[in-house]
């Protein structure tokens, strides 16, 4: 196995601010022209925090400058290569908190976990509750809009029977196993990987018709749009109860929706989608006039 290169390959700690001066040869053979943190103390209290391309010229500069009689020793670390350097500095700001430095710290492109780390602890509390209580039968699962399934399944009564929903855990159990992931829930109906790379809209039906073969979905806008933060997303429609999973890629969808019904100003779209299943296959069904797209291929 290759051993693992080190981001700090040389370091130098607490060491008097005098040798800059004393011993300036030694100083440049050790770190000129040489990258990396460097770090000021006042005794043995952490005074400032830094980053340099030149780590000699830069402590050289603090010698003089507004920070010249606040440090009497230095430490410095030096780096192979600065790619990471500033997200390394503003680590140190952010837990250090050097009492020279103005700026704290700022963790760009850092996804912070606090929300979701909150919504996790009440979603596993609310399965718990199920657990020991059972569930209050109330919702339909993964439909954000309770009016509007009760709206379809009167509807759906003068057609026929609809069944009861489906239960979204042995759904996204079934697509975890499918792309070798877990996932943890995000909201309502959207579940992300832990490192937030891929996530999952949950939508799920009853079974609609006479003969019992149709599955309505309605997909909101704002849902699709938070399913494009992730990496990789995908839709997972629940066929019923304990029926069929189609896990379609948001790419497909966003090829496909212009083929339903949609209705609501731009920014608050929705879509009706809805899957029939005949003949062992499962389609895609479009607006009239445009043929059902078989999608039985995507089944998890």
């Amino acid at each position: 196995m290759p051993r693992a290169v080190s981001l700090v390959l040389q370091h130098l700690e607490k060491v008097s601010r005098n040798v800059l001066g004393e011993y300036q040869e030694i100083v440049r053979q050790f770190v000129k022209g040489r990258q990396g943190v460097y770090a000021l103390y006042k005794g043995e209290h952490l005074y400032y925090v830094g980053l340099a391309g030149n780590l000699r010229n830069r402590l050289k500069q603090h010698l003089r400058d507004r920070h010249g009689h606040s440090w009497d020793r230095f430490s410095v670390y030096l780096t192979k290569g600065d790619s990471h350097l500033k997200e390394l500095e503003s680590l140190v700001l952010r837990i250090l908190k050097p009492s020279g430095n103005i700026t704290k710290g700022g963790l760009t492109g850092s996804d912070d976990l606090r929300r979701r780390f909150k919504r996790a602890i009440r979603e596993y509390h609310r399965e718990k509750e199920k657990d020991m209580f059972g569930s209050s039968g109330r919702a339909v699962a993964g439909d954000d809009n309770g009016r509007q399934e009760r709206r379809v399944v009167a509807r759906a009564g003068a057609q026929g029977t609809a069944t009861s929903a489906a239960d979204p855990r042995s759904y996204i159990a079934k697509v975890s196993k499918r792309l070798g992931l877990s996932f943890i829930k995000e909201g309502r109906s959207l579940y992300g990987t832990p490192d937030r790379k891929v996530g999952l809209i949950f939508k799920g039906s009853r079974v609609y018709g006479a003969s019992r073969n149709a599955y309505w979905f309605t997909l909101h806008e704002g849902q699709l749009k938070g399913l494009m933060e992730y990496r990789k997303g995908y839709l997972v429609f629940g066929c019923g109860p304990v029926g069929k999973t189609l896990l379609l890629s948001i790419k497909e969808f966003i090829r496909l929706r212009e083929k339903v019904r949609s209705y609501g100003q731009v920014g608050r779209r929705k879509w009706h989608v809805t899957l029939r299943e005949k003949d062992g296959r499962m389609k895609f069904v479009t607006k009239q006039g445009s043929e059902n797209i078989d999608l039985t291929s995507k089944l998890a």
